[in-house]
């Protein structure tokens, strides 16, 4: 099952111990999105679902990640899984 997640996910959870359990699907689905960049609509055109439900499986992947914002998701990727700009 691994081999289906998003790479920047698979080196959290080999780092720093980061249980992929505790995220659903559509939160790690989310999170390759914010990863790349993209914003609530973007998220929500790409999956298929409302903006607003964007806005809450990215609200509950930050929770769960401990951090505040997208930029600090950003940051954290960058700094502590050393993730090379696109």
């Amino acid at each position: 099952m691994e081999s289906t997640i998003c790479p920047s996910v698979q080196a959290m959870r080999r780092k720093f111990g980061f249980r992929i359990e505790d995220l659903t699907a559509r939160e790690l689905e989310v999170l390759h999105l914010m990863l790349e960049g993209k914003g609530n609509k973007e998220i929500s055109a790409a999956t298929g679902i409302s903006g607003r439900t964007a806005q809450f499986h990215a609200s509950n992947l930050l929770n769960k990640l401990g951090l505040a914002n997208r930029r600090d998701l950003l940051a954290y990727a960058l700094s502590q899984l050393r993730l090379p700009l696109l």
